[in-house]
């Protein structure tokens, strides 16, 4: 999703011969970009164990990750979309 919108936007620009919409385009997908980079930046700068290493009597895991835990990616990836394609839009 994250990385879909820009590259539908990209491509529609591109169809149409829209510069704009390709300026569009290519703020949204840095604004992605930069929020992946700061996410995951965060992620191995607060190095927080999973909740399955901090409490292993009360959590079971269905697989085990390596990576540090964070809040969930999804959300922080799809509110950043959202929200630099509202605000470039409106």
């Amino acid at each position: 999703m994250a990385i879909g919108v820009p590259v539908a936007m990209a491509l529609t620009a591109w169809a149409k011969k829209d510069k704009d919409l390709l300026k569009d385009a290519v703020y949204v997908g840095t604004s992605v970009a930069g929020a992946f980079v700061v996410a995951y930046g965060m992620k191995y700068l607060v190095d927080r164990e999973r909740p399955y290493e901090r409490y292993p009597d009360r959590v079971h895991p269905y697989s085990h990750e390596s990576s540090p835990s964070f809040p969930v990616r999804a959300y922080r990836i799809g509110f950043r979309t959202c929200h630099f394609s509202v605000h470039k839009i409106s």
